[in-house]
């Protein structure tokens, strides 16, 4: 019976704290409304940019994999192109680790090519085929514009080469413009992480210091730290979650928006995956700021 007792007892203990630590909670966001909503703002905002960026670096790494497939160098070689010439060609193009393949278009190829794209026949017009022979390199995903760059510097300057054209130049362009995009999403994204923290840190401290004299008198007649701690991380994660909800309405109804044009897309399958990550970014994101004002509570009396 006493071991029944005392387990209700600390039951009825617990629910008791639990409930305290709520409402102390609750407390903050009362005389703190501006900074509570500033936090929830930029943390939103931050939750949003965070997942942009996760997103963009997913689906430009399949987009910038197929455009890379895309990307063609053209070698033309000369016409009397000796065999040890051809040879040392062939040899230079198979030790670059960044192509996925090549093929060798002999000048008949290459008129049937152009008479295929014209779609008028020359052999009557023409006494001799006046087009050039030259090798097609593709690449893996592992390519970047400055590899490209490189091996058509090395190959113009192989004897039997006649010249050397990137095909493709504006897919390097966009490439580029991908790389461009996703180092200022990750940016914009810790800049704004770190203003919602900020928010955070200096709105539980706002409230701590504005209710000094009531936390003073909790010191002197022995409270712990955690009666004090506990409730500024349960504030985080309210911020969090609340965050959180807010940043899922967006990503929802943004992703439905662009499925609503563009009926290719099927986002439907990832929306609960969508939606649990940002949740657990929010619960993560938001205890940091009240976590690492945290370190700074302690017993001592603090003046008004």
């Amino acid at each position: 019976m006493e071991n029944i007792s005392l387990g209700r007892r600390i039951q009825f203990l617990g629910k008791l704290m639990l409930k305290f630590y709520l409402k102390e909670a609750l407390n903050t966001f009362k005389h703190t409304k501006v900074l509570s909503f500033f936090s929830i703002a930029s943390l939103s905002l931050s939750i949003c940019f965070i997942a942009c960026a996760g997103i963009l670096f997913i689906a430009s790494s399949k987009i910038e994999e197929k455009l890379k497939n895309k990307i063609e160098v053209i070698v033309f070689i000369d016409d009397n192109i000796s065999f040890h010439n051809k040879d040392s060609i062939v040899a230079t193009i198979s030790r670059i680790d960044v192509v996925e393949g090549y093929s060798l278009i002999t000048k008949e190829q290459a008129l049937l090519q152009f008479e295929r794209q014209s779609g008028q026949d020359f052999s009557e017009m023409l006494e001799s085929n006046p087009l050039p022979a030259y090798y097609s390199l593709r690449f893996n995903k592992y390519v970047e514009e400055s590899d490209i760059l490189g091996i058509k510097k090395i190959l113009e300057n192989l004897s039997g080469v006649s010249d050397v054209v990137i095909d493709h130049d504006i897919v390097i362009s966009i490439l580029s413009s991908l790389s461009a995009a996703k180092f200022y999403i990750v940016i914009l994204s810790i800049i704004l992480t770190m203003i919602s923290v900020y928010l955070i840190f200096s709105s539980s401290k706002f409230y701590i210091l504005h209710n000094s004299q009531k936390y003073n008198t909790m010191k002197l007649v022995g409270a712990k730290l955690s009666s004090i701690k506990i409730p500024l991380l349960l504030r985080g994660a309210i911020i969090g979650a609340l965050s959180s909800i807010v940043s899922i309405i967006i990503a929802n109804v943004t992703l439905v928006t662009i499925h609503s044009f563009t009926h290719q897309i099927k986002f439907v399958t990832d929306f609960y995956f969508i939606n649990f990550v940002l949740f657990l970014m929010g619960l993560l994101l938001g205890p940091i700021g009240t976590g690492i004002f945290n370190k700074q509570v302690s017993l001592k009396i603090t003046s008004n």
